[in-house]
């Protein structure tokens, strides 16, 4: 089960000058504890989650690897 990641959901400061990250999973209140990097085409960035989320994230990712890639095209003789 693929969930919904809210990228719009950002870090909040506090007044102690440190920030509060909440969890980016969509309709999820938690904070998030748990902080992946990403690079997605090109662009470093940061995903928080929950501990719940943060399991079934991991477990996504685990699954996305074991899947093997498409079968590549056969290869095309040379023009003379």
């Amino acid at each position: 089960m693929i969930f919904k990641i809210d990228r719009r959901k950002t870090a909040r400061p506090t007044s102690a000058g440190h920030s509060e990250h909440p969890c980016m999973a969509a309709d999820c209140a938690s904070w998030g504890s748990r902080g992946y990097t990403v690079d997605d085409a090109g662009k470093r960035q940061q995903l928080w989650f929950c501990l719940d989320h943060a399991k079934q994230y991991e477990a996504e990712i685990e699954a996305a690897k074991r899947t093997p890639p498409p079968p590549r095209p056969p290869k095309q003789g040379r023009l003379v």
